[in-house]
């Protein structure tokens, strides 16, 4: 793998490579690396793909902080089986796909102090293929996004959002995403958990997809609870 590595304070910008165009950062099974400070810009791909070879070959353990990626033709970022890395107070924005994609596999990543905003499909999307679970998303703002602010498919399970801003900028202006804030994919088993989230009622969240067995939404705020979809609530006490 690629290992202890840092790439910190460069400008990446209008990569391509053949018809298909390539990425401004690409880590092929990559661990233990900083990516910092960097500005990435005007792919004809995504602008930071980080991808694992198989389940046993995990991109995993990378720092991922300060980064500006915006203005790419696909994906800001791309994750595909990739766990247990960190994404600290970096920007996603006015990208033509999602802002942030997780697929396949991607376990156990901390978002903290990001901003996802301006992208013309969602904020923050999980993809198509199982095993996008156990993350943790804190004190991020996601806004102003041409789709869903945080859309579920493909069997996201064990998601938590902490703290975050969904449908409203960090200065708390509201800023609605264009579909709804929140929404899940209605053909697979999905669930989140909101934690003292500040979530725009218009358009707020969307429940219609939590169609499947065991998908949930739980919504806990200053001691309100929300819960949404299949979730059994049992004995005297409501655990979170």
């Amino acid at each position: 793998p690629t290992t202890n590595n840092t790439i910190a304070s460069n400008d990446v910008y209008s990569n391509s490579a053949y018809s298909t165009g390539s990425d401004n950062i690409f880590l092929l099974y990559g661990v233990h690396n900083i990516i910092e400070g960097n500005y990435l810009y005007s792919s004809l791909d995504s602008g930071l793909d980080i991808e694992g070879l198989d389940v046993s070959d995990v991109v995993s353990n990378n720092t991922i902080k300060f980064n500006q990626v915006y203005a790419n033709s696909f994906y800001g970022l791309y994750m595909f089986i990739a766990s247990n890395n960190a994404w600290l107070s970096n920007g996603f924005y006015l990208n033509t796909g999602q802002g942030v994609a997780l697929d396949e596999n991607s376990q156990g990543n901390q978002f903290a102090s990001n901003e996802v905003y301006g992208n013309a499909q969602e904020g923050i999307g999980f993809l198509y293929d199982a095993g996008v679970s156990s993350n943790t998303f804190i004190a991020n703002d996601v806004y102003s996004n041409g789709s869903y602010g945080v859309h579920a498919t493909a069997g996201g399970v064990g998601n938590t959002f902490i703290n975050n801003n969904i449908g409203y900028n960090a200065a708390g202006t509201s800023a609605p995403d264009a579909s709804a804030e929140i929404a899940v994919d209605s053909t697979t088993t999905n669930n989140l958990t909101l934690k003292n989230n500040r979530v725009n009622p218009t358009p707020g969240i969307d429940a219609s997809g939590l169609a499947q067995p065991d998908s949930y939404l739980l919504n806990y705020s200053s001691g309100v609870v929300q819960i949404y979809g299949d979730y059994q609530v049992s004995g005297s006490t409501f655990a979170l």
